[in-house]
């Protein structure tokens, strides 16, 4: 971090993340009273433009580089590890659903798969790297659950609306892999092994909020 750089108020770092759920939740609310099918689609560019602006700003207004998060130098540890295996926690919904899988147009699951790649890096490089490595005064257990917390929230309100089947086991699954994730990056400062978890765990919860509301949990 450059030492020159001025550091905004902290009042920035709490209200942003409240920023972001706040519009993308009446967006999602608005979309779906003009064109339900394909709002997620609107939905998600808008909300990963929000997300780059706060990757953008802790760049280039406070000098924190988001690329050098994705680096390997700590190496392949523990919570590396953890990390990549939180991401499976929903997949025994997704096997339990497979056959579900033949009914989907291929055009669908294509996008669902582009989805899963490309977003998680949008919400690690936030969620994690914004928050965890934001320069305010504030301990670190307090800096991880509140990116656990507010990560939380922006699934479950800005994508939850979408689907009716938010379920417990869900946002258990999100808070446990979330901790994990904020856990690894706090220790390491590395999101690429978050980033792969991540991955895993989109491509179940997409089919979850996205096209089947009637599966089995």
């Amino acid at each position: 971090m450059n030492p020159h750089r001025r550091i905004p108020s902290n009042y920035f770092y709490f209200a942003f993340p409240v920023l972001i759920i706040s519009f993308n939740c009446l967006l999602s609310r608005a979309l779906l009273l003009v064109y339900k099918d394909w709002t997620w689609i609107v939905l998600t560019l808008v909300y990963w433009s929000t997300l780059w602006f706060g990757i953008w700003f802790l760049k280039n207004k406070i000098g924190v580089d988001y690329r050098s998060w994705w680096s390997l130098k700590n190496g392949f540890d523990l919570w590396a590890i953890l990390s990549i295996f939180a991401g499976f926690l929903t997949l025994p919904i997704l096997l339990k659903n497979a056959s579900v899988l033949g009914d989907l147009h291929w055009t669908l699951i294509a996008i669902w798969l582009l989805f899963s790649v490309i977003n998680p890096f949008f919400e690690e490089s936030f969620w994690r790297g914004f928050l965890i490595a934001y320069p305010i005064q504030l301990k670190a257990v307090y800096k991880i659950g509140l990116s656990v917390i507010f990560f939380c929230l922006s699934r479950m309100l800005i994508f939850g609306i979408i689907s009716s089947n938010v379920s417990d086991p869900l946002l258990m699954a999100l808070f446990f892999s979330a901790t994990i994730w904020g856990i690894t990056f706090h220790t390491g400062r590395n999101i690429f092994f978050t980033y792969l978890g991540h991955v895993v765990l989109d491509i179940t919860l997409m089919m979850t909020y996205l096209w089947m509301d009637d599966i089995q949990l």
